[in-house]
């Protein structure tokens, strides 16, 4: 028997989270209305009460995911949207990548 897609009975998934690789979930802290299924993705590395970056994602329609990431550092901004939270945890994934080699050659 097939499982149907979609949440579970009587329940509610957050997509985004399900979505996210590990390689996010262990360098960032999520923070999240289980409600409107909005997040906050934080790094706070090395006992730092700063978060090094973050990622504000909020999603304003059923296929509308937009994302605005800062890094404090680098003082680097990036706004994107994705129809999907698949497209968006891949995309969230690619300037996670593209930031944490940036930081590794600063090093």
């Amino acid at each position: 028997m097939k499982g149907k897609v979609g949440a579970p009975p009587g329940g509610r998934v957050h997509w985004l989270i399900w979505n996210l690789p590990s390689e996010i979930k262990r360098a960032y802290e999520i923070i999240f209305d289980y409600e409107f299924h909005n997040y906050l993705l934080q790094r706070k590395p090395d006992g730092k009460r700063k978060p090094v970056d973050f990622f504000l994602v909020i999603r304003t329609s059923r296929r509308c995911w937009r994302c605005m990431y800062f890094h404090d550092e680098y003082k680097y901004f990036e706004y994107f949207s994705e129809k999907t939270s698949g497209k968006m945890a891949e995309h969230i994934l690619k300037v996670y990548r593209k930031i944490h080699s940036s930081e590794d050659r600063a090093k």
